[in-house]
């Protein structure tokens, strides 16, 4: 197969997409960064990291431009960016974001035919948190937003909050536990107002739901 991104497709199977070189420098990038691996003021220079990172100059070049689109660093000349990094404005603008898109988003998913695909993703989060597999809560988390997003039909929306989904970098320190257990009964209240196609209330939950993750992530982020 030839190209950055292939899909394999097999019966009775969802399609694999694998990422392309830009997307995966990217995320690896964008993960050093919110994790504070990677530290404001540090320089990024593209020969070096094309050298630690396997890849060409060209999707490292694209990669650092995706992320001061972000915010996350700024591009200098000769060939390197330096690291803005993030602070409590950028965890509250990023919240901020995504809560006034998430909250439409569920209030439109009020509309779609058929939600039975949100019980499966409800009974999955179940699992992960009976199984105390709270390591894999994440993925379970994004795959039910990303299922809300599809269900509100509106995809210039959807490709949006999937750019913006970085929370779980972003919520650094957080004990998986009780972030799951807390995170899973906010989620239950979403599913069951989006069910009773209550518009006004799947928006408050939503709102409700990411105004609490905003708190809890500020509290790990000094003044």
């Amino acid at each position: 197969m030839q190209g950055n991104l292939h899909t394999l497709y097999m019966k009775n199977i969802s399609p694999i997409k694998m990422w392309s070189a830009r997307e995966q420098v990217v995320n690896s990038l964008r993960e050093a960064i919110l994790t504070s691996e990677l530290k404001a003021g540090e320089r990024l220079v593209l020969s070096d990291l094309s050298a630690r990172l396997g890849v060409s100059v060209t999707p490292i070049r694209e990669a650092l431009q995706s992320l001061e689109r972000e915010g996350l660093v700024q591009l200098m000349p000769h060939k390197e960016a330096v690291v803005v990094g993030i602070d409590r404005k950028y965890v509250t603008d990023y919240y901020v974001t995504r809560a006034i898109l998430e909250s439409e988003a569920a209030a439109m998913a009020c509309d779609a035919k058929d939600m039975t695909v949100l019980l499966g993703h409800l009974k999955r989060m179940e699992q992960v948190i009976e199984e105390e597999r709270y390591q894999d809560y994440a993925d379970a988390n994004y795959d039910l937003h990303e299922a809300i997003w599809i269900l509100a039909d509106n995809e210039r929306m959807e490709g949006i909050l999937k750019t913006l989904f970085i929370s779980n970098s972003l919520a650094r320190n957080t004990s998986l536990k009780d972030n799951a257990l807390v995170s899973f009964g906010e989620h239950k209240e979403i599913v069951k107002a989006i069910q009773m196609r209550n518009k006004q209330d799947a928006r408050k939950k939503m709102h409700a739901h990411m105004m609490r993750s905003l708190r809890d992530t500020l509290s790990k982020y000094e003044e």
